[in-house]
């Protein structure tokens, strides 16, 4: 059986990418949503979204304010905090970050509640 562990987000960068050591991940947080909602009864709310780069050291150029678009896989960790309390967390592990511009429009078909027809969907 074939599963499948995929996420596309288009977004702004709220944190520049650091690296704490030469072999650790390159880590930076994005933003999604804030939308117009297509009813026009105000914006859908602002999600941020933890990424994580193995093994691509031009990722280190990734500024605040930078518009991206990054196809991944969610990862589930679980740490145990200062305190003693387990602590679980997601985040994107990206492996494939284009540049985006903020006016192009949303790569899948049901954005936001829009309605679809059959005929648009691919498969």
């Amino acid at each position: 059986m074939k599963t499948i562990n995929r996420v596309e987000i288009q977004g702004s960068v709220g944190r520049d990418a650091v690296q704490k050591s030469e072999k650790a991940p390159i880590k930076f947080s994005i933003a999604t949503g804030n939308d117009p909602k297509p009813d026009g009864s105000g914006k859908w709310p602002l999600v941020w979204h933890n990424i994580t780069v193995w093994n691509n050291p031009e990722a280190l150029g990734i500024k605040k304010g930078d518009y991206l678009h990054i196809v991944g896989r969610l990862n589930y960790t679980k740490w145990t905090a200062k305190d003693g309390t387990e602590k679980t967390g997601v985040e994107v592990v990206a492996y494939d970050i284009k540049a985006a511009t903020p006016e192009e429009k949303p790569l899948t078909p049901n954005y936001h509640g829009v309605t679809v027809k059959d005929s648009d969907i691919p498969f």
